[in-house]
């Protein structure tokens, strides 16, 4: 077994794409897990989202870009 700082070392190798998969992963095995709990609301939307993005209605970001767009309001 990987020790925390281990996979935590493996974790900053991932690409942007890789590392996406990966937290989308970590997040639906913690859901699966019952320990990660959204109020029903927040639920639904995400739900909503996802549907949307499956069925070509909406457009994913990359997260580099989404960030990038971040930093640039922060340092306004």
């Amino acid at each position: 077994m990987k020790t925390v700082q281990e996979i935590e070392a493996a974790v900053r190798t991932l690409s942007d794409d890789e590392y996406g998969l990966f937290r989308d992963w970590l997040c639906c095995f913690e859901q699966k897990q019952k320990t990660f709990h959204l109020h029903p609301e927040w639920d639904a939307e995400l739900q909503r989202r996802i549907n949307n993005l499956e069925a070509g209605v909406t457009k994913g970001v990359p997260a580099n870009q989404v960030m990038a767009e971040a930093r640039a309001q922060l340092r306004r």
